[in-house]
């Protein structure tokens, strides 16, 4: 029984972190569409396992309901990561400007990533 509150719980703490992402993404995506001249068919918030997110081939994005945890401008990062693979799918020169025209700044986040684990834990 005591293992049963547990996974109910567990099942509890995600849906409450995947409807925060449905409610916080859009905002994010709306700030940064405009910067890369994109825009995407819709947004999933859910189990990416060890990934923060991902774009499908049909232009949603993906998010891990944990990317809910990370600090805003790490989140914003991540936005525009998946955002940029909608004008380039591999991490070529092009994507990369991409991100960077758009987040300046984007390495601090990577950085944050790196130095806290970008899946650790996940």
């Amino acid at each position: 029984m005591a293992a049963h509150k547990l996974s109910d719980a567990r099942e509890q703490f995600k849906a409450f972190y995947r409807q925060k992402g449905q409610e916080r993404i859009p905002e994010r995506l709306r700030r940064y569409q405009p910067m890369l001249g994109v825009q995407v068919p819709g947004i999933r918030v859910m189990e990416l396992g060890h990934r923060w997110g991902s774009c499908s081939a049909d232009g949603t994005l993906n998010f891990h309901w944990r990317t809910m945890l990370l600090p805003l401008k790490v989140l914003d990062y991540i936005v525009v990561h998946e955002l940029a693979h909608r004008l380039e799918p591999t991490h070529s020169r092009h994507f990369w400007d991409a991100v960077e025209r758009a987040l300046p700044d984007y390495e601090r986040a990577v950085s944050w990533l790196r130095q806290h684990g970008a899946g650790a834990g996940l």
